[in-house]
């Protein structure tokens, strides 16, 4: 069954609610959504339908972009560590990475070429600029932190977001999920980016 056929009211088993992806998925290329997208989306609510945005992207930065929908979608974000029913609403959901294994992969990280980010609901958080996230984080309008190497292992980090060249992502991926693996979920999101949160309980 496809979403489109969930419209249809003789469905024999019609849909209770949508999962969508953003990167990729609901948005186009200019990472903006379409209005035939909003018109579809806005249709399933009003059926009923629960709408859940699930997405690597920090919450402000998903809703800025869901902000032209009327209605509030319930966000998943952060790889699943953060949901969020509304942006003014405590969390249905919240997990953040253990401080101890968050300074282990900070550790890890300084001796290597790779930019790191660190995602918290105030915002994203570097040592130093990251070229890689450079036009996201001026698209969004949220705040980047910058802090020292000594401030950023104070941070109760939602995501640690690792960016460098693909041969040093290959390499840092397989070391990190042999070293951490029990610990956190590690992806690659792309072939230059390393997404890490913490493993669900």
């Amino acid at each position: 069954m496809t979403l489109q056929s969930s419209l249809h009211t003789d469905s024999p088993k019609p849909w209770r609610a949508a999962v969508i992806d953003l990167d990729g998925t609901l948005l186009n290329h200019q990472g903006n959504i379409s209005d035939r997208s909003i018109k579809v989306l806005e249709l399933l609510h009003r059926r009923n339908m629960v709408i859940v945005i699930a997405t690597g992207r920090l919450d402000a930065d998903a809703r800025r972009i869901l902000q032209k929908i009327d209605f509030t979608p319930t966000v998943v974000s952060c790889n699943g560590v953060l949901i969020k029913t509304d942006p003014l609403l405590p969390p249905m959901w919240e997990q953040t990475l253990t401080p101890a294994v968050s300074e282990q992969i900070l550790r890890f990280t300084r001796r290597r070429p790779l930019h790191v980010t660190l995602f918290s609901h105030s915002g994203w958080h570097c040592v130093r600029r990251n070229p890689y996230l450079a036009d996201d984080i001026a698209r969004s309008g949220i705040t980047c932190h910058y802090h020292s190497e000594r401030e950023i292992h104070n941070i109760a980090s939602l995501k640690i977001l690792l960016h460098g060249a693909d041969a040093e992502i290959d390499t840092a991926f397989g070391t990190l999920r042999e070293r951490f693996g029990a610990d956190t979920a590690l992806s690659k999101s792309s072939r230059s980016t390393i997404d890490i949160v913490s493993r669900g309980q």
